[in-house]
């Protein structure tokens, strides 16, 4: 009985003084300004070159001369064809003719000879078959106006002259001998109670479509002139390991087309974090400490002031950001109770990580960087858990991206 009374204490105790961080999710979209951030409102036009088609272009031509000459000269062909085999057919008809003049007398002599000389027709007649175009063999042919619709655009500004221009080249594809890689491994039969050997192979092929552009602004200024980064290095194709030492990959067709479009995804990617004016869907989360005979009315008003301002960021920026600062200048209040050597105060070690992550990223969207930053140098000082760090390190990396955009 006295246990039984212990463990109703101490589970009193886990209720009464137990702490818990609860956490909410909330979903926004702001709009991110590009990296280049001198060209204001500038529309934009883009064209697509396929460098590639000129080679293709140029083998359909030759193709299209040696079938238009092979046509021009057909009909020589079909008369030189008709009069050898007149010539033959006459040769014929005179050999045919001897044998028939020859005496009754004679061919009754030599009945079963003149019988196996007699002359054979030849076969009837056919002109030379026409010309045929010969197939032109190439790569798959991505079409220039769909790609610049489709990947050389720039969300958030309007296709119109005296604006940025954009230049898009694809150079084509090339791959390298595919190889066969296998692996074996032991596998336990638990029928027969042995091991056996397990063989898989897989196609291995190095592969690459580099893709280049050129971004001018509307003064003509070259903003950039090279390769999109990630698509100018062979990168590795495996089709993935099958049983047995007879893999298979698809068509080359497909393959072309596949990775073409993997790099035009990137391409529009880059373009559009570089000049594009972009809405992006982000999810965050507030954290609100929460514990018995405790008050954290401040953090819970905080979290409801602060999801009004993420939502309003997208349509009402100013207004959204004005919400972050509340929510901010709560928090702010709040940290200043920190103190991390007491389990019972308010802001505590467990509650300070969440209190950080809160005010770190409000300070970014609301545009205070400094702010941002002198809060993250602060944790470096604090022992924070490595989770909590993680977290921390990864809305650094976001804060270094976004500042720049501003």
């Amino acid at each position: 009985m006295k246990k039984l009374y212990t463990l109703s204490v101490v589970l009193l105790a886990l209720s009464a003084f137990g702490q818990r961080i609860k956490k909410e999710t909330v979903t926004f979209t702001y709009i991110q300004p590009p990296v280049v951030t001198t060209l204001g409102d500038q529309p934009y036009e883009s064209t697509t070159i396929i460098d590639y088609k000129a080679d293709i272009d140029r083998e359909e031509a030759a193709a299209e001369a040696e079938f238009q000459e092979a046509m021009a000269n057909y009909p020589s062909v079909e008369a030189a064809a008709k009069a050898a085999y007149d010539q033959v057919y006459a040769e014929y008809e005179k050999a045919l003719a001897d044998w028939n003049n020859k005496s009754l007398a004679g061919k009754f002599i030599e009945k079963q000879l003149l019988e196996n000389q007699k002359p054979v027709a030849p076969s009837p007649y056919y002109p030379p078959a026409k010309p045929v175009k010969r197939s032109v063999y190439h790569q798959y042919l991505f079409d220039a106006d769909v790609v610049n619709q489709s990947f050389a655009s720039l969300k958030g500004r309007n296709r119109a002259e005296g604006g940025i221009s954009i230049e898009l080249h694809m150079h084509g594809y090339e791959a390298q001998a595919a190889t066969v890689e296998t692996k074996e491994s032991n596998v336990y039969d638990t029928k027969t109670k042995q091991t056996r050997k397990e063989y898989k192979s897989q196609y291995v092929m190095m592969q690459k479509h580099p893709i280049s552009a050129i971004v001018k602004d509307a003064s003509g200024n070259v903003l950039f002139s090279g390769m999109v980064a990630g698509t100018e290095e062979y990168m590795k194709y495996e089709s993935g390991f099958v049983a047995g030492s007879s893999p298979s990959m698809p068509g080359k067709e497909t393959m072309e087309k596949a990775l073409g479009e993997s790099n035009l995804k990137l391409a529009s990617e880059w373009l559009n974090n570089q000049y594009g004016i972009v809405p992006v869907r982000k999810e965050i989360t507030i954290r609100i400490p929460e514990k018995n005979k405790v008050d954290y009315g401040d953090f819970l008003e905080a979290y409801y002031t602060a999801q009004e301002g993420y939502e309003k960021l997208e349509s009402e920026e100013e207004r959204g950001i004005e919400k972050l600062q509340v929510s901010i200048a709560l928090w702010t209040t709040a940290l200043s109770e920190l103190d991390l050597d007491n389990k019972k105060a308010r802001i505590n070690k467990k509650v300070a990580p969440d209190l950080y992550l809160n005010l770190i990223e409000a300070c970014i969207f609301a545009h205070e960087f400094e702010t941002a930053e002198e809060l993250i140098s602060a944790t470096r000082r604090l022992d924070f858990a490595k989770r909590d760090m993680d977290d921390i390190a990864a809305l650094k990396e976001f804060l270094e991206d976004f500042r720049v955009r501003f």
